[in-house]
């Protein structure tokens, strides 16, 4: 159910140093949902950064970045 998700997020969340959740609007989290999409199609592990991002994930953070730019 919906509350063990989040009861499990909680917990997890105590286990770091410092956790912040923020709130992101739909049209601008296309980034997270290729990158998502992208690690259920990939090797179990991936380690990609600024300089290596994949093209289908370079592609939404450029498309997304003038609507979603924070200031």
């Amino acid at each position: 159910t919906i509350n063990s998700i989040i009861n499990d997020i909680h917990n997890l969340a105590r286990s770091f140093s410092c956790c912040n959740f923020v709130w992101v609007s739909r049209s601008c989290n296309a980034a997270a949902h290729a990158t998502a999409k992208f690690g259920l199609l990939s090797s179990p592990l991936l380690y990609f950064n600024k300089g290596n991002l994949p093209e289908v994930i370079k592609s939404v953070c450029k498309n997304n970045y003038p609507v979603c730019s924070v200031s």
